[in-house]
């Protein structure tokens, strides 16, 4: 009995099996996808979150599994595109994948796994170095994995995308996962070298601070605006003790070396994002930007009662002064202003402001402020002070219930109303990509439907004429896009002109299937130069003689 007691009050054990419950509320669904059986003639392909956007990271992730240190974009062959070394990230994770004797989709699921893991510790890491006391540490950490807000936002397509979903965010793409590990450590090896003088840390911080401008700029652009009005916070202090410039300009200095390496990779990003389909792609992703489609007021109901204990927690955190403090202060206020503006500053869609690592910092200012609440309520009594401190835990946890069942129920769901568009697909389509990743090239041109064109390029390898990512381009080309297509395959172009659109386009093979027999009216083509090297049930793979 004494042993379960001593279990029972351990830090360890709390950790753990709070974990356990985020890492089992995030993956189990997925696995149960694997395991269950799905409709006649369909297959689970393995796909998580939004299809296009999985099926756009597998894209990549099969450039390295090809071979290649540098992708080279795959959404159409109509347009150039020059090879560039972003995203490195499944660039690795594809080449890591060739030395595992693992299916691709298993090995890029099982990646995710570890980099959430690895991100409970390193947020773990960060709760431990704020504070001393065991029940804080357990209270900010389970504030960071479940804490959320007031409920669902009401519409389908920002449910189902849930950038705060609390078993999305912790376990969505790597990413994600890889610039929220980095940026807690900068945070961590900062205020270390902030504090200490310690250049070691500072390189360290800013090879971070690099690859997070690679990995996920929007959080680079986060970490500018916290480190700003870190500088402000600094300046003022010392100001105000009247203590002389030399004993805190290094700190300027430090910050100043940060940003020269750091910003490195967005003066890369941003001669890229001149080219096509760079430009093309950042443009479309406009048409998804919540904060021109939902009100301001969105942003409340999201992030729940921790965006308001934050503002109280930082008032806390610049009382205490220490550089770690002074950092985690600002983050209660930059999400809001880099959703807000600072995406039309930096050109880039406002919601990536909060796909950073925020929500781990507002748990711990929030763990500040219901810790501060608590202790004038109780007074001396420290008891008292624990009771109180969990209770108030509890109505902030039980008024982000209906948000996090929402989120359960994302996850459970996985678009399963997407249908072909990634989560069941027809057996006879997966054999078809299977042959061509078995008996074609990857530079042999294939023309099929939009979304086709994305799982040949990730399950095969092949540069497909378009995929799904077209839909991201203007109105007016994605227009263009669509017509070719249908014209071909409804057969509505002479069979000279469809040759010509072929061979213009150095088109080897067409697919054709239950998508493309939609866009031509249920019509099998009868184009001459049209040789079929592969049939599974309807599905059929054309060559071009």
């Amino acid at each position: 009995m004494k042993k379960m007691t001593k279990i029972w009050r351990s830090e360890e054990f709390w950790i753990v099996l709070l974990s356990l419950i985020f890492l089992a509320f995030s993956y189990i669904p997925l696995v149960l996808d694997y395991l269950a059986i799905p409709p006649e003639n369909r297959v689970f392909l393995g796909s998580y979150g939004y299809p296009p956007d999985f099926w756009g990271k597998m894209i990549i992730f099969r450039e390295g599994r090809l071979g290649h240190w540098l992708f080279t974009h795959k959404t159409t062959t109509t347009i150039p595109t020059p090879a560039a070394i972003i995203p490195f990230e499944y660039i690795f994770l594809g080449q890591l994948s060739r030395l595992v004797p693992l299916d691709p989709l298993i090995f890029f699921h099982l990646c995710r796994l570890v980099l959430s893991l690895v991100f409970l510790l390193t947020s773990y890491l960060l709760i431990s170095l704020v504070f001393d006391r065991k029940i804080l540490r357990i209270t900010a950490y389970l504030l960071t994995l479940f804490g959320t807000g007031f409920g669902a936002s009401g519409a389908r397509f920002i449910d189902n995308w849930s950038p705060l979903g609390i078993f999305q965010r912790g376990a969505y793409f790597p990413h994600y996962s890889l610039s929220f590990i980095f940026s807690l450590l900068v945070v961590i090896l900062l205020s270390r070298a902030l504090e200490e003088k310690n250049l070691k840390n500072l390189f360290q911080a800013s090879v971070l601070g690099f690859l997070i401008s690679f990995i996920h700029a929007p959080n680079t652009a986060n970490l500018y605006l916290v480190l700003g009005l870190y500088s402000l916070l600094t300046i003022y202090l010392n100001w105000r003790q009247h203590r002389q410039i030399n004993h805190w300009i290094y700190k300027i200095v430090y910050l100043g070396i940060y940003f020269l390496v750091s910003v490195l990779p967005l003066l890369y990003l941003r001669y890229l994002t001149q080219s096509y389909p760079w430009t093309l792609l950042m443009s479309g992703d406009a048409k998804f930007d919540f904060g021109r489609i939902f009100p301001k007021t969105f942003l409340i109901s999201a992030v729940g009662p921790i965006m308001f204990l934050s503002f109280y927690g930082s008032w806390l955190a610049i009382k205490k002064k220490s550089d770690l403090a002074l950092i985690l202060a600002p983050w209660s206020i930059t999400y809001i202003f880099g959703y807000l503006f600072a995406g039309k500053i930096f050109s880039f869609n406002s919601q990536r402001f909060l796909q950073t690592s925020f929500f781990v910092i507002l748990a711990i200012l929030s763990t500040m402020a219901l810790n501060e609440i608590s202790l004038k309520l109780a007074g001396k009594k420290s008891i008292t002070h624990k009771i109180i401190l969990i209770i108030l835990t509890l109505i902030v946890l039980g008024t982000g219930f209906p948000a996090a069942k929402q989120s359960l129920k994302i996850n459970t769901e996985n678009f399963k109303w997407a249908g072909d568009s990634g989560y069941y697909t027809l057996k006879e389509n997966l054999n078809a990509i299977r042959w061509l990743e078995k008996n074609t090239k990857e530079d042999d041109i294939v023309l099929s439907d939009k979304f086709n064109g994305s799982l040949i390029a990730a399950l095969a390898g092949n540069y497909p004429y378009v995929n799904d990512e077209v839909n991201l381009f203007p109105d007016d080309r994605l227009k263009q896009i669509d017509n070719t297509l249908r014209n071909f395959y409804q057969q509505t172009i002479s069979n000279a002109e469809a040759k010509k659109f072929l061979v213009d386009n150095k088109i080897r093979y067409v697919f054709w299937s239950n998508l493309e027999r939609n866009l031509a009216n249920g019509k099998t083509p009868d184009y001459p130069f049209l040789t079929k090297v592969f049939q599974s049930n309807q599905t059929i793979i054309f060559k071009v003689d």
